[in-house]
């Protein structure tokens, strides 16, 4: 099946088709509960010395919205955000989240072909990356981007209901520093369903699935990134 400008649009879980007067809450199926729709996009620099990766996901059934950020940079602590309690995104039909602490936008301008990406929130600067979700303990710091995805060949599906597709990336990241410029290459994907997306399938690299520098990006409660260039390393957070 061609992927085209209509699989860009909000989906909608199969419990669409009923209004909440017709389904009480014990009606609802754990895979009602549990459908999900998420954008995700990977973006590693040029020259190796930073990775970022930004993830939204939506729970139409429980009216909520997960955010999971991590930013790597030689010499520096990783950077991470995760929440899992925003409401939804605003306006409908959207990837538009804002709650205490984030405004989190991603846009579709153009389907399948330019995507932007912006940020304004605080963070948490970690000494090792489980620590966000064992402790939540970090040191709080700004952080923000301006980013935009260009295509740079069609997307291509993974299943049924998840696809990815490779770009570059460019634009400008946020700290308590200052501005710094940031590009390289990309990817994004786009799923929604009752699984959990296929998000590690390769790297950004050559087709092999092996990239020249050894670098890769997969699951940041795994391993977010993983370079011979010193990236540091986000393992079971």
């Amino acid at each position: 099946m061609e992927i085209t400008a209509q699989h860009e649009r909000w989906q909608e879980p199969p419990s669409a088709e009923r209004s909440e007067t017709e389904r009480s809450e014990t009606e609802r199926s754990e895979n009602e509960q549990s459908w999900s729709e998420g954008h995700r996009l990977e973006l590693v620099a040029a020259d190796l010395t930073m990775a970022v990766m930004v993830e939204m996901r939506r729970y139409p059934d429980t009216r909520r919205t997960c955010v999971r950020i991590a930013v790597l940079e030689r010499d520096e602590l990783p950077i991470g955000l995760i929440d899992v309690e925003l409401p939804p995104p605003k306006p409908a039909n959207t990837w538009e989240i804002r709650g205490s602490g984030i405004w989190c936008e991603m846009v579709c301008e153009t389907p399948l072909t330019h995507w932007s990406y912006g940020l304004e929130a605080f963070a948490l600067a970690v000494d090792e990356p489980r620590d966000l979700v064992d402790t939540g303990i970090g040191h709080r710091v700004p952080l923000g981007w301006e980013l935009d995805f260009e295509a740079s060949g069609p997307a291509t599906w993974l299943s049924d209901s998840c696809y990815v597709q490779a770009g570059v990336g460019h634009g400008i990241m946020l700290s308590a520093d200052g501005e710094r410029e940031i590009d390289g290459r990309t990817r994004r994907w786009h799923w929604w369903g009752t699984d959990e997306p296929f998000v590690g399938d390769a790297s950004i690299g050559d087709e092999s699935g092996a990239d020249a520098q050894g670098l890769w990006l997969s699951d940041p409660m795994e391993q977010l990134a993983l370079t011979e260039a010193g990236l540091s390393v986000f393992r079971n957070a």
